[in-house]
């Protein structure tokens, strides 16, 4: 589908060797945090790390899914609403795989192109399943695999340019942890990506507000996740592991 419409209805005319799309424009871009050549998506990543972890850590609700991902069995002998948590943790993971393609676009491409399918979604699987599912944990390990730099390098993968490429990947390796915390595997997360890039995109460009197109990778995201859960949940099907490619 991606590489339909930047080759076909959304190519730019102007770009002969590469099919892409034409640019967002600078007002729809997200600036860079003062003092540092580091998009804001750098912070809004951590932040999103810090409130995954209050939620499935310090509350009832991510104890619960916690319990769903350990023994599904038990969780329902407990009487835990096993359907809803796995749901709403596929939703939360979804959005972030589409908030990580909106800053594919806003804060880094500027544009949707082929190179938006960059094997985000399965390096996620893997960061994921080193951080143990850790929100918190993601932060540093996600940079390192994308940086390529040893542990005591992250500090200063912070404050390299290098950092604006790898924050998307943050995001993507946050959408997968968030699932795993319900015992699911979500294959499909690229596809989230590259939807939550285009939607992103489709709103910015048209409406010309860079929030709005925020909440459509967001809202693409989840409908892709919540169609992950409801694919979890038919019957005959490996509920372990799954996904919806874009």
């Amino acid at each position: 589908m991606l590489l339909h419409l930047v080759t076909g209805p959304l190519r730019d005319p102007e770009s002969l060797n590469k099919p892409a799309t034409p640019a967002i424009g600078d007002a729809n871009m997200i600036g860079t945090i003062p003092g540092m050549d580091v998009h804001y998506g750098l912070l809004y990543g951590l932040i999103a790390c810090v409130l995954a972890y209050v939620l499935f850590v310090r509350t009832p609700f991510g104890f619960a899914t916690r319990i769903v991902g350990g023994n599904v069995r038990a969780a329902r002998i407990a009487g835990l609403p096993v359907g809803r948590l796995i749901v709403t943790a596929s939703f939360l993971g979804g959005a972030c795989a589409g908030l990580a393609g909106m800053l594919e676009i806003a804060a880094v491409h500027r544009r949707a192109n082929d190179s938006l399918v960059a094997g985000y979604g399965y390096a996620g699987i893997l960061v994921a399943f080193l951080a143990r599912q850790h929100p918190l944990a993601i932060v540093p390990i996600a940079h390192r695999v994308d940086a390529e730099l040893g542990w005591w390098g992250v500090p200063l993968a912070l404050l390299a340019g290098a950092i604006r490429i790898s924050t998307p990947f943050l995001f993507v390796s946050l959408g997968e942890c968030l699932t795993e915390r319900s015992g699911r595997i979500n294959l499909g997360l690229e596809g989230n990506l590259v939807l939550g890039a285009m939607s992103a995109y489709a709103v910015s460009y048209l409406s010309g507000s860079p929030w709005l197109g925020v909440l459509a990778a967001g809202g693409a995201g989840m409908a892709l996740g919540g169609l992950h859960a409801w694919i979890c949940g038919r019957p005959r099907v490996n509920d372990i592991a799954a996904g919806s490619h874009s």
